[in-house]
């Protein structure tokens, strides 16, 4: 196992990389722990397999490598809880397989579904820096990438999370800060966009490890937080049995942690002085911060759902809470700061702000009408619920490849997003014909 890099056959041009733990390089969307990979070994993969993020990058950022290169197929398998990972990379010419794009794709999408059996230890999550001092990670929730993003900002002054994610992510997210060389003891601020359970689920468990955590949320939200029964009681009823193993305990925040926001404050945050707004539409108790000095804004829902860099933007809907004239409203507030990166918590970092957003209120429109179409089209709930998941199928496959669709969905289930766009209609009048 010493011997961490070989060459094999010629013939095939076969290589076989044996993997450890405590270091990692990162495979398009999912990261694999590497102990002491030479450098060229590095070297070798980033520059092989054309999904590898670059280290060529704009703000020390990795990138996607989007030329097809000579890969074919990656297999990955684990053999153990500490055992190493091995990869086998086969290597042929475009020509022997036709140069073709769904080889690839498929072989990608191989790789990744290998990987995710059985959510193995020796997969680690990776920090993605933006900036110095600004980085974010995947919390693969239920062994899925790019559902849920928490964002890190860092400096000698402490650790802010924004959006630490649900409790039922939280040792992937002390995993990937203690490979960052953070503890818990390190995070002295959470910034709650809102307190839904994807987002600030484990902010009582945080609290409760590090009681020096000093937890922002706007002011609608903080009652939630002290005494999250209501909260709780209203998800239960949303996601039934499955709630504990979606989202784990929801635990109370100590009142003298919370801070409560209202929207036009300035607050200072390891080292950083962020701009504050209220963003309601997706959450009656929506906030978005903007750190001016890197010009990020750190968007939560109110920027959509966006798992890959297609510009296709899906705007959750879940209940209680949405208003789509007030969100469209909340969209140009976040316009207005003119950011050169918006980051979602679903997911992930984006630099074609002012496109995204238009993109944002082009599909808010376009699923508030087909919403509104279901519902005079007759019928009981299951038969409304049921034309719109139909339509929302086929719009997402118009615009997304379709092994991404499954990421949406599990970011923003249909079925939910339905729910809350009824409630919409509801209070406005519209019924069934």
């Amino acid at each position: 196992m010493k011997d961490l890099f070989k060459y094999g056959d010629d013939e095939f041009h076969r290589c076989v990389v044996v993997v450890q733990q405590e270091h990692a390089i990162q495979f398009g969307c999912l990261s694999f722990v590497l102990p002491s990979l030479e450098h060229r070994a590095a070297e070798f993969l980033i520059s092989h397999v054309d999904w590898v993020g670059r280290t060529e990058t704009r703000r020390g950022r990795w990138q996607r490598d989007r030329k097809l290169s000579a890969v074919s197929t990656c297999l990955a398998f684990a053999s153990g809880l500490m055992a190493p990972t091995v990869f086998m990379l086969t290597q042929s010419t475009e020509t022997a397989f036709g140069r073709s794009r769904q080889t690839l794709a498929a072989s990608r999408r191989a790789v990744q579904s290998q990987v995710l059996i059985g959510q193995h230890s020796t997969i680690r999550p990776l920090m993605e820096t933006l900036t110095h001092g600004i980085s974010y990670t995947d919390l693969m929730h239920r062994g899925r990438p790019r559902v849920i993003a928490t964002a890190i900002i860092q400096s000698t002054g402490g650790v802010a999370l924004v959006d630490p994610g649900p409790t039922s992510c939280l040792e992937t997210l002390r995993t990937a800060l203690t490979g960052a060389g953070i503890t818990i003891a390190d995070v002295r601020t959470l910034l709650l966009t809102h307190i839904h359970l994807d987002h600030a689920g484990a902010a009582g468990s945080l609290v409760r490890e590090n009681p020096e955590i000093t937890v922002y949320v706007h002011e609608r939200g903080a009652p939630h937080m002290i005494d999250p029964s209501k909260l709780l009681a209203s998800a239960s009823r949303l996601y039934g049995d499955a709630m504990d193993s979606l989202w784990g305990p929801f635990l109370p925040v100590p009142e003298a942690n919370v801070r409560a926001l209202s929207g036009g404050e300035r607050i200072e945050v390891s080292d950083r002085a962020l701009e504050v707004m209220y963003t309601p539409g997706h959450a009656s108790h929506h906030v978005s911060f903007f750190d001016r000095e890197s010009s990020i804004a750190f968007v939560g829902d109110v920027a959509g759902v966006r798992t890959g860099q297609a510009l296709f933007v899906m705007p959750p809907t879940p209940p209680p809470d949405i208003d789509v004239e007030v969100w469209n409203d909340s969209i140009d507030v976040v316009r207005k700061w003119q950011a050169s990166t918006l980051l979602l918590t679903h997911y992930g970092a984006h630099e074609d702000a002012a496109a995204h957003l238009d993109a944002m209120g082009t599909h808010l429109a376009a699923i508030k009408e087909m919403s509104r179409e279901c519902i005079e089209a007759g019928g009981n709930d299951d038969d409304q619920l049921n034309r719109f998941v139909d339509k929302m199928r086929i719009y997402l496959k118009r615009h997304i490849p379709a092994e991404e669709v499954g990421l949406y969905g599990t970011a923003a289930p249909i079925d939910q997003c339905w729910l809350g766009l009824a409630r919409y209609w509801r209070k406005r009048g519209l019924t069934a014909s």
